[in-house]
């Protein structure tokens, strides 16, 4: 069987089973077995595959099926121009959550001291990404994630970027490392925590196979927010920005607990590609 005939097979099979973009999902998964790219694929169509490659291409047809996600069969995704490793453990890098990205650049200051620190980080894309497109030489990053089986994968996605001697990684509960902390720079907290609800947990069928502790946090979603917010009271710094991806519902409430606990603090709220609020920035003098 040539890779051009194992593509028509396994499009068709996909596609009978209402797989969203069945020809992408296909190619992608013969592209990981075979260990080459896409064009690789179109390139060289008449190429014969091996028994073994077929069985494997076989298994992960099936398990797409299932359905698992992509990137949890191939054990990879990417993320703001970057090849990310990722496993059961981590929640999958979305598109959206480059938004939080692009807002991190644009707000660290050029050519003055700043401490980044992302809580939650499960694979690390986020403040890797950071890191990696962050022109201020005087930054400091640490990223603290509560899962060991995620933070092992977070260092070795920054191993394979060359940031493993920038990035400090700390095993933790949202800020708890860092609660006694004094900061005479500028700090920026970045954060996509869990933010969905168990009925839009139990309602999302893309999502069942992702670890649902990175993707719930209690009745309205905002449990790990309200704790967060309580935890930045008791941070000591020159200035805090507090950069999160959220729900769409949730703007008004955070809003209401920054102007609690920080009655002058800015709120500003931006839309992500299909015109829903994802990011919220708090900014607290």
């Amino acid at each position: 069987m040539t890779i051009d005939q194992a593509l028509q097979i396994n499009i068709k099979k996909l596609n009978q089973k209402r797989i969203d973009r069945p020809d992408l999902e296909a190619e992608l998964l013969l592209a990981s077995v075979l260990k080459q790219d896409r064009v690789f694929l179109l390139a060289h169509g008449e190429k014969k595959l091996t028994i073994c490659q077929r069985l494997k291409y076989r298994h992960l047809i099936a398990k797409k099926i299932n359905p698992w996600p992509t990137a949890y069969l191939t054990g990879h995704q990417e993320f703001f121009g970057l090849d990310f490793n990722v496993n059961n453990r981590t929640l999958i890098p979305r598109p959206e959550t480059e938004l939080l990205v692009e807002s991190a650049l644009k707000i660290i200051p050029n050519n003055s001291p700043t401490e980044i620190i992302e809580v939650g980080t499960g694979s690390g894309c986020i403040i890797i990404s950071v890191a990696r497109n962050n022109p201020n030489p005087q930054t400091n990053y640490q990223a603290i994630e509560i899962s060991r089986g995620a933070i092992k994968m977070a260092r070795q996605n920054a191993q394979r970027h060359g940031l493993d001697k920038t990035i400090k990684f700390t095993l933790g509960s949202l800020l708890t490392p860092i609660s006694s902390k004094n900061f005479s720079n500028s700090l920026i907290i970045l954060a996509n925590l869990p933010y969905l609800t168990p009925d839009q947990f139990t309602t999302s069928p893309s999502i069942q196979r992702e670890p649902q502790s990175a993707l719930i946090s209690g009745v309205d979603g905002l449990d790990l927010y309200r704790e967060l917010l309580q935890q930045v009271t008791r941070i000591n710094a020159k200035d805090i920005t507090l950069i999160m991806e959220i729900d769409p519902a949730q703007p008004p409430i955070i809003t209401q607990l920054a102007k609690k606990y920080w009655p002058n603090s800015k709120t500003e709220v931006l839309k992500d590609f299909c015109g829903q609020d994802r990011i919220m920035i708090i900014k607290i003098k």
